[in-house]
C-alpha cells in the first residue's frame, strides 16, 4: 500500500521512478488519481537535470537517469539533450495513453515557466493561486544563469560598440 496520501509528488531518485515504473500498480492503489504533466523548455530541463542537486557530494540527476534502467530510456541513454527529449516525449505519450485507457484519472499538464501557473493550478485543484511555487530553485544554477545572462548581455553590448566604430569609420 502507498499510504494514506493525498498526494505523491517528486516521487524520484533519479533511478526508481514509480509514477513511470509502476502506474499499474498506482492505478490499483489509488484508481481515482490526479496525474500531473510538468513542461517547459527542455534545454532548460536538461540544465536542471544536469545541475541537480546543487551540492557536488551527489551525482547528477542526469547521471543517476543515464544509469539507471527506466523504461523507455534504458542505462546508457542520455548522452545529449537530444536523448532526453526523446525519451520525456515518451514518456508524456504513454501518461496521455495510460489515462486515455483508464478515465477515472484526471491528466493536468502545466507549463510551469507560465507567469500564470498559480491560477491554472488553483482552478485545477481548488487550492489558492498564492500556494503554488518554485520550492527546489538550485541556488548555484540560478547564480550560473544570472552570470551567462549578464555575459550575454555584455557581447550585445560589445556588438553594439563595433557596430558604433564601423560606422565612424565608414565616414
Amino acid at each position: 500500500s502507498c499510504g494514506d496520501y493525498d498526494a505523491f509528488m517528486q516521487i524520484d531518485d533519479g533511478s526508481n521512478l514509480p509514477q513511470i515504473s509502476h502506474l499499474k500498480e498506482i492505478h490499483e492503489e489509488k484508481p481515482n488519481a490526479t496525474f500531473v504533466l510538468t513542461f517547459r523548455p527542455i534545454e532548460d530541463w536538461y540544465r536542471s537535470l544536469s545541475n541537480w542537486p546543487p551540492k557536488k557530494m551527489y551525482a547528477s540527476m542526469r547521471d543517476r537517469m543515464q544509469k539507471a534502467n527506466i523504461p523507455g530510456f534504458p542505462s546508457g541513454r542520455g548522452k545529449n539533450t537530444d536523448e532526453f527529449a526523446e525519451w520525456f516525449c515518451g514518456h508524456v505519450d504513454n501518461v496521455r495513453n495510460f489515462v486515455a485507457q483508464n478515465p477515472s484519472h484526471t491528466l493536468v499538464e502545466v507549463d510551469i515557466t507560465d507567469p500564470t501557473v498559480g491560477d491554472y493550478m488553483a482552478e485545477a485543484f481548488g487550492i489558492k493561486s498564492s500556494c503554488w511555487g518554485h520550492a527546489n530553485a538550485n541556488p548555484v544554477l540560478k547564480e550560473k544563469l544570472r552570470e551567462d545572462e549578464q555575459n550575454e548581455r555584455d557581447d550585445i553590448d560589445l556588438v553594439d560598440a563595433e557596430k558604433v566604430d564601423e560606422g565612424e569609420s565608414q565616414k
